[in-house]
């Protein structure tokens, strides 16, 4: 708190916080920087990623995903792996996963595939969590 009292009216968020990225801008969260973390062992472990795809299902229990992932694959989209998402108390009324592209997919790809999942009886598709374009900081440094 001392060093904030010592600063000016209008003092910039880096002036107040100097460890902060220099890319970094208040309000704007796609200049905000963070580590990398996995969605789970069926996604890249390392750097660089790829785009990812939250899907949902209730017609069917957690045995769907392998099937699915196969579809997704004979059909033409490139799958890294995918896996599902704990609930919360371990609830099941309905199922989420996570799909994850292999690296190298456009954004043309990634827009196709989400086409095919709406496609699919039964499946939604729940938001796109990655895109594959995201900046990362370099493995071993952490947020400031």
């Amino acid at each position: 708190m001392a060093h904030l009292n010592t600063l000016a009216p209008r003092t910039t968020w880096h002036d107040a916080l100097p460890r902060i990225l220099a890319h970094w801008r208040a309000g704007k969260p796609d200049t905000w920087t963070r580590s990398y973390r996995p969605f789970g062992p069926y996604d890249y472990q390392e750097l660089p990623t790829s785009p990812a795809v939250h899907v949902m299902w209730r017609d069917a229990g957690a045995d769907r995903l392998p099937p699915l992932i196969a579809a997704a694959r004979a059909a033409g989209w490139h799958i890294f792996g995918g896996g599902l998402v704990d609930t919360p108390g371990g609830a099941r009324d309905e199922y989420l996963a996570i799909i994850v592209l292999e690296r190298g997919a456009t954004e043309d790809d990634l827009h196709g595939f989400t086409s095919w999942i709406q496609a699919q009886v039964g499946l939604a598709l729940a938001a796109i969590p990655r895109l594959g374009t995201e900046v990362y900081l370099p493995s071993g440094e952490a947020a400031t």
